[in-house]
């Protein structure tokens, strides 16, 4: 939903890893132990405040309704490759933006192995009867 007297948005697909377990100092041997599944976001980022560089750019990507998530999450045994994925923006009917997580710089073993050594991302439970 854009925001009140925003007139510029620019939108990103982006995948999601949801972590099936806690957490905490994960080789990046273990890491994908940690996944429960993956869905999709839209990584909202609003122009019309962008600002210095140099500065932290707060009201571009966290403002109430940014980055909508979901609204499945898939279980990580029908993805057998994350890294092999394609990502499609769609506005009004018309492709946007397409990309694959092939393409990605960090893999998502590391970045679970990275994050967990400084924050501990706790599990998301979900009813499997709810979710795809």
């Amino acid at each position: 939903m854009r925001p009140d007297n925003v007139e510029y948005m620019h939108y990103e697909a982006e995948l999601v890893v949801v972590i099936g377990k806690t957490a905490r100092r994960v080789s990046e041997a273990d890491a994908l132990d940690y996944v429960a599944g993956y869905t999709v976001c839209n990584d909202y980022a609003i122009r019309d405040y962008l600002e210095n560089y140099y500065r932290p750019n707060l009201r571009v990507k966290s403002r109430d309704t940014l980055t909508p998530i979901g609204p499945w999450i898939v279980s990580k045994e029908t993805v057998p490759d994350p890294h092999n994925l394609t990502l499609s923006t769609w506005v009004n009917g018309e492709l946007r933006q397409q990309g694959t997580t092939a393409d990605l710089i960090f893999s998502i073993p590391f970045l679970i192995a990275y994050l967990s050594e400084f924050m501990t991302p706790a599990a998301r439970r979900h009813d499997r009867h709810r979710h795809a």
